[in-house]
């Protein structure tokens, strides 16, 4: 089926305009690709545009596929000789001109659809933060709480967070019309500050001081993990810093003595639960920790990276430790499916369910630093 919407996506579909409307939208809502392939559907003809914006063809398109949405790209805060700031994982996307985005913005948080930047670089009335919608091309200009005005912005970190009710695994696939919270958050040992903006109050809550962060345990420019009611912020020296959103209560969480001094990436494991990731570069492995309800971290995984192509030709060239059996954590998607390794120069998707690696093609954009995961599913504008 993706090769018939692939050679007619310019043309009517004139060899099902015989079937009936429902026939024809039962048959869409068989397209594999969440995103691509139902994109370029609504591009063939306007019966398809109108079945394929229909919200009930939406819903049980989204429960088809588990409420999942698929992952489309990944936005790096800032690239080396290219003003490029998102690329698609599949080079035959058809939306990249929906991601365009200014430079001068830094990328805080991808979740849910939405994605929240700061603008450092706005007029006399100080920063910016902004949540954008990409897939439905809306955005909301935010000012900065009044009591953040002399944070320095390198050491803040933010979060946007859908409040529509979810399940089990935190599975939001119809929710970007919903309310959201913006969560800044801020720290430098001992200190911790949190505000949180309300889409429905449109109004900063009063700020939240925390003073309890160990020693060295500043903020880490990181993407945060949100799971239920928490968000977790990643701290250097080891530790998670947990915040409730409705109780507003702090926790420092550290991080197996065995993870010391390694490269941690925190992540959602089974949708449900906080995870780590290390990076073991002295065994060229991955080791992933979960952590119990009762407190414990517990080694539920370990996968050897010399077992996986293209990273076992690189693993048999080097004997030992080295530059050749090393790989960096650049981030992890929110349903914990998929990690974005660095090896070298070459930035790799691990999609941990089948144990793959699949290179993402840059072009003349070299990202630095974390990559934010953009993961949706196709919302018709």
């Amino acid at each position: 089926m993706s090769d018939v919407i692939s050679r007619r996506v310019q043309t009517s579909p004139t060899s099902l305009a015989h079937l009936p409307e429902d026939i024809q939208a039962e048959i869409l809502l068989h397209l594999p690709s969440p995103h691509h392939n139902l994109l370029r559907a609504s591009q063939v003809c306007g019966l398809w545009r109108r079945l394929v914006r229909n919200p009930a063809f939406l819903h049980s398109f989204r429960e088809r596929r588990n409420g999942t949405p698929p992952l489309i790209g990944v936005f790096h805060d800032r690239s080396f000789s290219s003003n490029r700031r998102f690329t698609p994982v599949d080079e035959d996307s058809t939306a990249t001109g929906m991601f365009r985005c200014s430079t001068s913005w830094r990328i805080l948080d991808c979740r849910h659809g939405r994605v929240l930047f700061l603008n450092d670089e706005a007029s006399a009335g100080g920063a910016l933060l902004l949540v954008w919608d990409p897939m439905a091309g809306g955005f909301n200009v935010i000012n900065m709480p009044t009591d953040w005005t002399a944070c320095h912005h390198d050491e803040l970190n933010g979060a946007v967070v859908c409040t529509a009710g979810d399940d089990d695994e935190g599975r939001h696939g119809d929710c970007r019309a919903s309310p959201y919270l913006v969560v800044l958050l801020a720290g430098r040992a001992p200190w911790a500050l949190v505000s949180i903006y309300s889409s429905v109050a449109r109004e900063w809550s009063e700020p939240i001081w925390y003073d309890g962060l160990p020693m060295w345990a500043d903020v880490r420019l990181q993407p945060c993990v949100v799971i239920g009611t928490t968000l977790y912020q990643p701290l250097h020296a080891n530790h998670t810093l947990s915040f409730d959103l409705e109780s507003r209560n702090f926790n420092v969480i550290p991080h197996p003595l065995e993870t010391a001094w390694m490269d941690v990436q925190i992540m959602k494991l089974d949708g449900r639960t906080l995870g780590l990731v290390v990076a073991d570069n002295a065994a060229f492995s991955l080791h992933f920790w979960e952590r119990e309800q009762a407190g414990h971290w517990v080694l539920r995984r370990t996968v050897h990276l010399d077992i996986l192509e293209p990273l076992s030709a690189a693993a048999a060239t080097s004997h030992g430790p080295g530059n050749f059996r090393s790989v960096k954590l650049l981030g992890a998607c929110e349903h914990g499916n998929v990690i974005f390794l660095e090896k070298g120069i070459s930035v790799f998707l691990f999609y941990l369910d089948s144990l793959k690696l699949k290179k993402i093609l840059f072009g003349d954009a070299i990202p630095l630093g974390t990559l934010s995961p953009y993961e949706s599913f196709y919302a018709p504008r």
